[in-house]
């Protein structure tokens, strides 16, 4: 709902005869607020600062447990299952996730800009996170079978599911410029690589694949 009320903020802000004006702005609501509150771009900017370093916190946590879990359960190296012995936090999982991060950040904005940076690895990961929440919608139609209210569990994720192709579609067509039309693509080759291991797996290790999933929910530590 705030990023509902946000959005329309800034549609009503602009205009409608302004929506050019707004993509191309890099921070509408500074511009907002020096047009309608000066008062209020001090606030606007902590208020972004804040929820910058709330967003990376939350997706370097999340990686982290999963690289974590992924790595005592053997799906990746059990180096990363290794626990600091005062501190009782996954090291080798968190200087990993952090070294990826940093040589990601730093050599797409050395090549394209900051601002750029931002655009590319937004679109790429929005690309990503989009079947995941498709097939959670499935899971949910799935686990309730048979034993679900209509409209909370069969409805509303399907509806849920055919909103979440407007975002895709709009990554596609109109066709936009290189390299934005490439990601789509190549986030589509990384769905069918993980799938092929994913299915390797079931066949070789199913045990270990089976287990996946409660496991990466808890990822409890052990030590």
């Amino acid at each position: 709902m705030i990023y509902l009320f946000c959005t329309y903020a800034e549609m009503i802000g602009f205009g409608v005869d302004g929506v050019s004006r707004l993509v191309a702005d890099a921070a509408p609501f500074t511009t907002l607020a020096d047009k309608y509150a000066p008062w209020l771009k001090l606030l606007v900017g902590l208020a972004g600062i804040s929820s910058i370093f709330a967003v990376t916190m939350n997706s370097n946590n999340g990686i982290v447990r999963i690289l974590y879990a992924m790595g005592r359960e053997g799906l990746l190296p059990r180096l990363l299952a290794k626990v600091h012995p005062v501190h009782r936090t996954p090291t080798a999982a968190i200087w990993l996730q952090a070294a990826v991060a940093v040589v990601f950040t730093y050599v797409v904005g050395l090549i394209s800009g900051p601002f750029n940076a931002y655009v590319y690895l937004g679109s790429v990961l929005t690309l990503a996170i989009i079947p995941v929440y498709m097939l959670t919608s499935v899971a949910c139609i799935r686990h309730f079978a048979g034993r679900r209210s209509w409209w909370r569990h069969l409805v509303l994720p399907v509806l849920g599911i055919l909103l979440l192709l407007i975002p895709v579609y709009g990554q596609v067509y109109p066709v936009p410029a290189a390299p934005l039309r490439y990601f789509p693509y190549l986030v589509l080759i990384y769905l069918v690589v993980t799938a092929a291991i994913a299915i390797v797996l079931g066949r070789t290790r199913p045990a270990v694949l089976s287990r996946a999933g409660a496991i990466l929910a808890t990822a409890k530590s052990d030590g």
